[in-house]
């Protein structure tokens, strides 16, 4: 019991280490909070790039969208999980076809 507190507490305080580094507009943002309704977002759309896969994959995300849509707002939830440890442990499994880089010439 107290080594899974401990465990929890590090990976917190890691956590939040890594999203005060990031300097996000929105530090607390997160997935559950988004409002997808409000922004005209399918969540189906928002829950691919959320497992970070395309992070390992070394593909670029573009955002786009009106004015108030919550870009930004997406963004700073897409930073706050590539801060996550979990997220890291996600891609790994959302990824297999990803374990071999290609190869370039």
């Amino acid at each position: 019991h107290l080594l899974t507190e401990l465990i929890t507490e590090r990976q917190n305080r890691l956590i939040g280490r890594l999203t005060k580094n990031a300097e996000l507009k929105y530090p607390n943002a997160s997935l559950e909070t988004l409002d997808c309704e409000a922004g005209g977002i399918n969540r189906d759309t928002i829950v691919n790039p959320a497992s970070m896969g395309f992070v390992s994959a070394a593909t670029n995300l573009i955002i786009t969208g009106a004015t108030g849509a919550g870009k930004s707002y997406l963004s700073c939830v897409l930073g706050v999980e590539a801060c996550n440890p979990d997220s890291r442990k996600r891609d790994d499994e959302f990824s297999p076809h990803l374990a071999e880089p290609p190869e370039f010439y």
